[in-house]
């Protein structure tokens, strides 16, 4: 049995078959994640070492070395990296296809701890699973304000967009975090014999935050904590450097002051010339980021209802207009192709005939979507880029069959003689014409 007699004579399972493809299609569209891209595993480890003031050769024979000896056991690493400069020790892992990063990288992280050679004065290692992540948005907060008003109204919108669901992460740029300077008078220091080593050891034995152990009774058990921390700057103008007898101490204030100021800078965001800070959205793997985008733009605007008006927050890298302009061009050409179908088959064949031809343009869509969300694709500009290639493949086959089938119609044949032998005639051709223009892509389906 052929597939047009099959078909012909199935023909309650092929209908029923056609409704689930284009009801699947519908519901699958509609779970699938949008994106500007997939997500690709980079399959990349990397780890940092930071060791202020120590020169290139130094960082290599002490950190460097030892942490490529300890991971050489390691499984799933394929390739070892690495690279030393002043302060600071880079290694960055190639892992084997196919490892689970997340465990890999557990793995390293457990034969770092257990260095006992590193050098004390340096950071500890930071494991780092470099992971793709495509930005949805930049958002900017600029304006003629004090950097401190930048933050706050920074901080709220942070703060909302973190809520939004499928939001993956927030990236500040240009935001400063704050610190407190002592500013010091070394005439004064001089007069009353305070060193700099002296108002280090205060400042450490006074700004405290430590575990205690425990205090065990009949009933109960206490656990006793160490509270110190400084709160406010006042404070650390009242620490008290040297003790005297006569309670006439000597304070940080009698040598300088602290004030409250800002990191410095190493990068600058700007803004039509205006200090800006910048918040680079990422999305989750399954997040959707046109979703994400419309929640985005409602938290903005709710923002500058209370935000000062001479403060601007500008949206840049808008990925969900890119997806919106390829789903509108899929939806414009897929209408074209549809419209001129129509027109051309119910001019020239059976109007029966123009209509099962026109919708299997759509069906054959529809089909692609249901089908999808199985091997775990979305809707990106890879996939869309796809749908429209083959858009004219899809309707140059429907024509083909159908023409085919009519000219048997023409000649006599019942309709269903007309559509088997039509069908059966060019099957062959058509399968050959899809399988060619696979054939072509099948190299990309192979590569890693």
């Amino acid at each position: 049995m052929n597939i047009g007699q099959l078909s012909v004579q199935n023909r309650v399972p092929v209908n029923l078959l056609l409704l689930v493809m284009v009801i699947g299609g519908f519901i699958g569209f509609r779970m699938m994640p949008r994106e500007v891209f997939p997500v690709v595993s980079i399959d990349r480890v990397a780890i940092t070492t930071v060791f202020p003031g120590v020169s290139p050769e130094e960082i290599e024979q002490e950190i460097t070395i030892p942490i490529e000896k300890a991971l050489k056991g390691v499984k799933g690493i394929a390739h070892i990296e690495s690279g030393s400069v002043e302060g600071i020790s880079m290694i960055e892992l190639e892992l084997e296809e196919g490892r689970e990063m997340r465990a890999v990288a557990q793995d390293v992280r457990s034969r770092i701890e257990r260095i006992d050679d590193l050098p004390e004065e340096a950071e500890a290692p930071v494991v780092i699973e470099i992971e793709f992540e495509a930005p949805v948005v930049v958002i900017g907060v600029s304006g003629p304000l004090p950097e401190i008003t930048l933050r706050k109204i920074t901080d709220d919108l942070e703060d909302r967009i973190e809520q939004i669901d499928g939001v993956g992460s927030v990236i500040l740029g240009g935001y400063r975090d704050q610190e407190v300077w002592l500013e010091l008078d070394p005439d004064r220091m001089y007069a009353l014999g305070i060193g700099i080593r002296e108002i280090i050891l205060a400042l450490r034995g006074q700004n405290l935050d430590l575990a205690g152990g425990g205090l065990k009774g009949n009933k109960e058990e206490l656990l006793v904590r160490t509270v110190g921390e400084f709160k406010s700057l006042s404070e650390v103008d009242h620490l008290i450097i040297r003790k005297h007898p006569g309670g006439r101490h000597i304070r940080l204030r009698d040598v300088g002051r602290a004030r409250l100021t800002f990191k410095e800078e190493q990068a600058y965001d700007r803004i039509n010339g205006e200090r800006a800070i910048t918040l680079n959205v990422t999305k989750q793997p399954d997040g959707d980021a046109i979703h994400i985008m419309e929640q985005i733009t409602e938290a903005v605007a709710q923002l500058r209802t209370i935000a000062p008006k001479s403060v601007d927050i500008s949206l840049t890298q808008d990925s969900a207009l890119w997806i919106q302009s390829r789903l509108k061009t899929l939806y414009v050409n897929g209408a074209i192709g549809f419209t001129l179908v129509c027109i051309t088959l119910f001019t020239f064949l059976n109007w029966r005939m123009a209509l099962w031809a026109s919708i299997g343009i759509p069906a054959s869509f529809l089909g692609g979507f249901f089908v999808m969300p199985l091997f775990g694709q979305t809707v990106n500009m890879l996939s869309l880029f796809a749908l429209i290639l083959v858009l004219g493949l899809v309707v140059d086959d429907a024509i083909i069959v159908t023409e085919n089938v009519y000219r048997h119609l023409s000649l006599g044949y019942s309709p269903i003689q007309a559509a088997i032998r039509g069908t059966n005639e060019v099957v062959l051709p058509v399968i050959a014409t899809v399988t060619t223009t696979v054939a072509a892509f099948i190299p990309m389906l192979m590569m890693s």
